[in-house]
Protein backbone atom coordinates (compact mmCIF):
# COMPACT_ATOMS: atom_id res chain seq x y z
CA UNK A 1 0.00 0.00 0.00
CA UNK A 2 3.10 2.49 0.74
CA UNK A 3 4.38 1.45 -2.74
CA UNK A 4 1.20 1.78 -4.07
CA UNK A 5 0.40 5.18 -3.34
CA UNK A 6 -3.05 6.84 -4.36
CA UNK A 7 -4.02 3.34 -6.18
CA UNK A 8 -4.56 2.11 -2.98
CA UNK A 9 -6.49 5.23 -0.81
CA UNK A 10 -9.77 3.50 -0.53
CA UNK A 11 -8.31 0.18 0.76
CA UNK A 12 -6.05 1.98 3.16
CA UNK A 13 -9.43 3.68 4.54
CA UNK A 14 -11.12 0.84 4.92
CA UNK A 15 -8.24 -0.64 6.95
CA UNK A 16 -8.10 2.30 9.12
CA UNK A 17 -12.00 1.90 9.59
CA UNK A 18 -11.57 -1.60 10.77
CA UNK A 19 -8.91 -0.71 12.94
CA UNK A 20 -11.05 1.94 14.58
CA UNK A 21 -14.22 -0.48 14.62
CA UNK A 22 -11.64 -3.39 16.25
CA UNK A 23 -10.61 -1.05 18.81
CA UNK A 24 -13.89 0.02 19.98
CA UNK A 25 -15.01 -3.73 20.43
CA UNK A 26 -11.92 -4.85 22.77
CA UNK A 27 -12.28 -1.71 24.70
CA UNK A 28 -15.95 -2.45 25.56
CA UNK A 29 -15.09 -6.30 25.94
CA UNK A 30 -12.24 -5.09 28.52
CA UNK A 31 -14.88 -3.11 30.60
CA UNK A 32 -16.66 -6.17 30.56
CA UNK A 33 -13.68 -8.59 31.86
CA UNK A 34 -14.28 -7.55 35.33
CA UNK A 35 -17.72 -8.95 35.95
CA UNK A 36 -16.77 -11.71 34.17
CA UNK A 37 -14.23 -12.44 36.61
CA UNK A 38 -15.87 -12.22 39.50
CA UNK A 39 -19.32 -14.34 38.13
CA UNK A 40 -16.20 -17.24 37.53
CA UNK A 41 -15.02 -16.93 40.54
CA UNK A 42 -18.55 -17.19 42.44
CA UNK A 43 -19.12 -19.61 40.07
CA UNK A 44 -15.57 -21.57 41.32
CA UNK A 45 -16.54 -21.10 45.31
CA UNK A 46 -20.46 -22.52 44.62
CA UNK A 47 -18.43 -25.82 42.99
CA UNK A 48 -16.14 -26.36 45.05
CA UNK A 49 -13.38 -25.69 42.70
CA UNK A 50 -11.59 -22.87 44.59
CA UNK A 51 -8.36 -25.16 45.41
CA UNK A 52 -7.66 -24.97 42.08
CA UNK A 53 -6.42 -21.33 42.25
CA UNK A 54 -5.14 -21.99 45.08
CA UNK A 55 -2.01 -23.56 43.24
CA UNK A 56 -1.54 -20.47 41.35
CA UNK A 57 0.96 -20.22 44.39
CA UNK A 58 3.20 -22.03 42.13
CA UNK A 59 2.53 -20.35 39.47
CA UNK A 60 3.18 -17.09 41.23
CA UNK A 61 6.80 -18.62 42.79
CA UNK A 62 7.68 -19.46 39.12
CA UNK A 63 6.84 -16.13 37.35
CA UNK A 64 8.56 -13.93 39.93
CA UNK A 65 11.85 -16.39 40.03
CA UNK A 66 12.27 -16.04 36.04
CA UNK A 67 11.22 -12.33 36.78
CA UNK A 68 14.23 -11.41 38.77
CA UNK A 69 16.81 -13.67 36.43
CA UNK A 70 15.53 -11.67 34.03
CA UNK A 71 16.29 -8.45 35.88
CA UNK A 72 19.19 -9.54 37.49
CA UNK A 73 20.79 -10.72 34.04
CA UNK A 74 19.88 -7.89 32.32
CA UNK A 75 21.08 -4.99 34.82
CA UNK A 76 24.65 -6.95 35.02
CA UNK A 77 25.19 -6.86 31.23
CA UNK A 78 24.06 -3.24 30.90
CA UNK A 79 26.45 -2.28 33.82
CA UNK A 80 29.46 -4.25 32.04
CA UNK A 81 28.49 -2.44 28.48
CA UNK A 82 28.75 0.73 29.82
CA UNK A 83 30.85 -0.01 32.35
CA UNK A 84 28.53 1.94 34.94
CA UNK A 85 27.55 0.72 38.50
CA UNK A 86 24.68 -1.70 39.02
CA UNK A 87 23.63 -0.05 42.10
CA UNK A 88 23.68 3.35 39.66
CA UNK A 89 21.35 1.76 36.88
CA UNK A 90 19.00 0.84 39.12
CA UNK A 91 18.61 3.95 41.04
CA UNK A 92 18.30 5.80 37.55
CA UNK A 93 15.69 3.43 36.53
CA UNK A 94 13.79 3.22 39.86
CA UNK A 95 10.84 5.97 39.05
CA UNK A 96 9.80 4.77 36.41
CA UNK A 97 9.37 1.17 37.48
CA UNK A 98 7.15 2.66 40.97
CA UNK A 99 5.10 4.40 38.26
CA UNK A 100 4.56 1.37 35.57
CA UNK A 101 4.33 -0.94 38.22
CA UNK A 102 1.89 1.22 40.52
CA UNK A 103 -0.25 1.94 37.42
CA UNK A 104 0.12 -1.18 35.28
CA UNK A 105 0.23 1.57 32.56
CA UNK A 106 2.97 1.67 29.84
CA UNK A 107 1.49 5.35 28.78
CA UNK A 108 1.74 6.03 32.72
CA UNK A 109 5.73 5.80 32.58
CA UNK A 110 5.81 7.27 29.09
CA UNK A 111 6.98 10.88 30.09
CA UNK A 112 9.16 9.46 33.11
CA UNK A 113 10.94 7.22 30.78
CA UNK A 114 11.88 9.97 28.18
CA UNK A 115 13.28 12.05 30.98
CA UNK A 116 15.20 9.25 32.35
CA UNK A 117 16.45 8.97 28.92
CA UNK A 118 18.04 12.25 28.68
CA UNK A 119 18.48 13.47 31.77
CA UNK A 120 19.59 10.31 33.93
CA UNK A 121 20.81 7.94 31.29
CA UNK A 122 22.37 10.41 28.37
CA UNK A 123 20.97 8.85 25.86
CA UNK A 124 20.98 11.17 22.57
CA UNK A 125 17.38 12.34 21.59
CA UNK A 126 17.49 10.63 18.22
CA UNK A 127 17.68 7.17 20.28
CA UNK A 128 15.26 8.19 23.28
CA UNK A 129 12.87 9.37 20.49
CA UNK A 130 12.29 6.69 18.50
CA UNK A 131 13.01 4.00 20.92
CA UNK A 132 10.88 4.94 23.66
CA UNK A 133 7.50 5.10 21.89
CA UNK A 134 8.43 1.84 19.70
CA UNK A 135 9.51 -0.08 22.70
CA UNK A 136 6.34 0.91 24.35
CA UNK A 137 4.75 -1.71 21.84
CA UNK A 138 7.29 -4.15 20.48
CA UNK A 139 9.50 -4.96 23.85
CA UNK A 140 7.77 -6.84 26.29
CA UNK A 141 10.10 -9.05 27.64
CA UNK A 142 8.32 -9.91 31.27
CA UNK A 143 4.57 -10.13 29.55
CA UNK A 144 5.69 -12.95 27.57
CA UNK A 145 7.42 -14.47 30.12
CA UNK A 146 4.20 -14.38 31.94
CA UNK A 147 2.55 -16.04 28.76
CA UNK A 148 5.34 -18.60 28.59
CA UNK A 149 4.58 -19.07 32.41
CA UNK A 150 0.86 -19.28 31.97
CA UNK A 151 1.47 -21.93 29.53
CA UNK A 152 3.04 -24.27 31.67
CA UNK A 153 1.41 -24.22 34.50
CA UNK A 154 -2.27 -25.09 32.80
CA UNK A 155 -0.71 -27.55 30.58
CA UNK A 156 0.26 -29.11 34.00
CA UNK A 157 -2.76 -28.95 35.15
CA UNK A 158 -5.36 -30.03 32.88
CA UNK A 159 -2.13 -33.01 31.56
CA UNK A 160 -1.52 -31.52 28.21
CA UNK A 161 1.36 -33.80 26.53
CA UNK A 162 4.25 -31.57 25.95
CA UNK A 163 6.51 -32.43 23.44
CA UNK A 164 9.23 -30.41 21.71
CA UNK A 165 6.90 -28.98 19.39
CA UNK A 166 4.71 -27.81 21.91
CA UNK A 167 6.89 -25.97 23.19
CA UNK A 168 8.53 -24.24 20.02
CA UNK A 169 4.89 -23.22 19.53
CA UNK A 170 4.79 -21.51 22.59
CA UNK A 171 7.76 -19.89 22.71
CA UNK A 172 7.10 -18.48 19.29
CA UNK A 173 3.09 -17.79 20.72
CA UNK A 174 3.72 -16.53 23.48
CA UNK A 175 6.53 -13.90 22.06
CA UNK A 176 4.27 -12.89 19.47
CA UNK A 177 1.64 -11.97 21.53
CA UNK A 178 2.94 -10.08 24.25
CA UNK A 179 3.28 -7.66 21.55
CA UNK A 180 0.25 -8.21 20.23
CA UNK A 181 -1.74 -7.63 23.38
CA UNK A 182 -3.85 -4.55 23.25
CA UNK A 183 -2.52 -1.90 25.60
CA UNK A 184 -5.96 -1.67 27.72
CA UNK A 185 -7.25 -3.04 30.95
CA UNK A 186 -8.36 -6.38 30.29
CA UNK A 187 -6.69 -6.73 26.77
CA UNK A 188 -4.55 -9.86 27.54
CA UNK A 189 -7.85 -11.95 27.25
CA UNK A 190 -7.74 -11.59 23.27
CA UNK A 191 -4.13 -13.56 23.70
CA UNK A 192 -4.52 -15.70 26.43
CA UNK A 193 -7.87 -17.17 24.17
CA UNK A 194 -5.45 -17.44 21.00
CA UNK A 195 -2.12 -18.92 23.31
CA UNK A 196 -4.53 -21.57 25.00
CA UNK A 197 -6.18 -22.42 21.79
CA UNK A 198 -2.91 -22.89 20.04
CA UNK A 199 -1.51 -24.74 22.79
CA UNK A 200 -4.57 -27.36 23.39
CA UNK A 201 -5.28 -25.66 26.62
CA UNK A 202 -9.09 -26.05 27.62
CA UNK A 203 -10.84 -22.80 27.41
CA UNK A 204 -11.82 -22.67 31.00
CA UNK A 205 -8.15 -22.00 32.26
CA UNK A 206 -8.77 -18.56 30.76
CA UNK A 207 -10.80 -17.12 33.37
CA UNK A 208 -7.92 -18.30 35.98
CA UNK A 209 -5.37 -16.73 33.67
CA UNK A 210 -7.28 -13.61 33.44
CA UNK A 211 -7.92 -13.57 37.58
CA UNK A 212 -4.15 -14.06 38.02
CA UNK A 213 -3.28 -11.47 34.81
CA UNK A 214 -4.60 -9.02 36.76
CA UNK A 215 -1.64 -9.35 39.23
CA UNK A 216 1.00 -10.67 36.79
CA UNK A 217 0.36 -7.21 34.65
CA UNK A 218 1.56 -4.83 37.60
CA UNK A 219 4.95 -6.79 37.69
CA UNK A 220 5.13 -7.52 34.05
CA UNK A 221 4.62 -3.42 32.60
CA UNK A 222 6.66 -2.49 35.37
CA UNK A 223 10.05 -4.77 34.54
CA UNK A 224 8.84 -4.65 30.52
CA UNK A 225 9.50 -0.50 30.81
CA UNK A 226 12.68 -0.34 33.81
CA UNK A 227 14.68 -2.60 31.46
CA UNK A 228 14.04 -0.66 28.27
CA UNK A 229 15.92 1.91 28.34
CA UNK A 230 18.86 -0.46 29.58
CA UNK A 231 18.43 -1.70 26.26
CA UNK A 232 18.54 1.90 24.29
CA UNK A 233 21.12 2.78 26.49
CA UNK A 234 23.35 -0.94 25.29
CA UNK A 235 22.43 0.35 21.82
CA UNK A 236 23.02 4.08 22.14
CA UNK A 237 26.47 3.07 23.89
CA UNK A 238 27.54 0.84 20.71
CA UNK A 239 26.45 3.52 18.34
CA UNK A 240 28.71 6.14 20.78
CA UNK A 241 25.70 8.32 21.16
CA UNK A 242 25.97 8.48 25.35
CA UNK A 243 26.86 11.20 27.34
CA UNK A 244 28.76 9.57 29.79
CA UNK A 245 28.88 12.67 32.11
CA UNK A 246 25.22 12.49 32.17
CA UNK A 247 25.28 8.64 32.66
CA UNK A 248 27.86 8.79 35.49
CA UNK A 249 26.14 11.90 37.26
CA UNK A 250 24.59 10.14 40.47
CA UNK A 251 22.89 13.33 41.42
CA UNK A 252 20.51 12.86 37.84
Amino acid sequence: MLFLGRKTTSVAKAVEQINHIVQFLVEFISKLVPYFIFIVLVRMIWSNTLSIMLTVGKLFCVFIAAIIVMLIGMVVYTSICTHTGISLLVKKGLPTLLIALSTASSAAAFGTNMTACHKSYGIDDKISSFGIPLGMVTFKPATAVCYMAMSLFFAQMYSVDISIAWIIIMLFSASTLAIATPPIPGGSITSYTVLFAQLGIPAEAIAIALACDALFDFISTGVDQFLLPMVLLNQAGKLGMVDRKVLLDKTK
